[in-house]
């Protein structure tokens, strides 16, 4: 991998995969202890560590999650975008309705949970209009937005409307919470309770030429403090965001539950041109695949 060289590795504790490892952090210099490691190995995933998710399309998505696309095998985790019809309830209703294509979920959520520390995930992402994968964080204690969310590698692939070209080539990185006093009317319906926070963007040097993040493995991570998250992206920081504001007093001070996923077309990945085509068509299948996902906390 070209843009970690050994020494980084060392310093990031890249190779450390035994529990009780330790690693000084190179943005704050705290030291980590490593907590939890899935790194895929065998051929089934692990369900002490995750669960299937199977509810369906959410924010104008088009696929209906599978737990048939998704496979565990050599060492890695593979979650498969497919054209294909399935029949499936929309999300939080029982009605039924024809998705166009199949992807996957998975989510720690009742298995694995840390408040604070260092999430990471090792990877390689798909690519092609519509696409949208995403590793990240929901609050435990109580649903979305109260409970906080925190998008650690997100990616819109494709270009868009706005002439924003080769959106392959970068990462994004979110916050998204309200108060813990906001209705559940003003949360869910008005907007008005709910904010959000691009907080980080990392555009991979050659994105202009065309270099993509799936043409090779990339570290993606934060380090959760008890006042500020820290963004990086293989070796490098990308930015931090202050934590102590007083709406987020619940969003980012309990445990929070991963999940990893590729959702196809949406709100934002804008899956069609505007004549209503779908664009890269012809580019599915698509993987997201994942070597490993670590959590470390603050040795204390």
């Amino acid at each position: 991998m070209a843009q970690i060289g050994d020494n980084a590795k060392k310093i990031l504790g890249f190779g450390e995969k035994t529990l009780g490892d330790q690693v000084v952090s190179p943005f704050t210099g705290k030291t980590y202890e490593l907590k939890f490691i899935d790194d895929f190995e065998g051929d089934t995933l692990n369900e002490k560590n995750w669960s299937y998710d199977e509810r369906n399309a959410q924010n104008g998505e088009l696929q209906a999650y599978r737990r048939k696309n998704i496979v565990v095998r050599n060492g890695l985790l593979e979650i498969t975008g497919k054209k294909e019809k399935e029949y499936g309830k929309v999300d939080g209703s029982d009605e039924i309705i024809e998705h166009e294509y199949t992807s996957g979920k998975i989510i720690s959520r009742g298995k694995v949970e840390y408040q604070y520390g260092r999430f990471e995930m090792y990877g390689k992402l798909p690519e092609g209009q519509g696409m949208w994968p995403a590793f990240w964080t929901l609050g435990s204690k109580r649903g979305w937005p109260w409970g906080g969310e925190i998008d650690i590698m997100e990616m819109v692939g494709g270009d868009d409307q706005w002439d924003n070209k080769n959106r392959d080539g970068q990462n994004l990185y979110s916050l998204h919470w309200a108060d813990p006093d906001v209705t559940p009317e003003d949360a869910w319906h008005t907007g008005k309770g709910t904010q959000h926070k691009l907080f980080g963007k990392y555009d991979l040097p050659g994105r202009a030429k065309g270099d993509k993040l799936g043409d090779e493995y990339h570290l993606y991570g934060v380090e959760w403090l008890p006042d500020r998250i820290i963004a990086y992206f293989d070796d490098q920081k990308v930015s931090e965001v202050d934590i102590t504001d007083p709406t987020m007093r619940e969003a980012y001070h309990q445990p929070h539950y991963m999940l990893i996923n590729l959702a196809i077309g949406g709100v934002w990945a804008l899956g069609f041109d505007w004549e209503g085509n779908y664009i890269h068509e012809d580019t599915l299948p698509q993987k997201l695949l994942v070597d490993w996902v670590k959590v470390w906390q603050e040795k204390k």
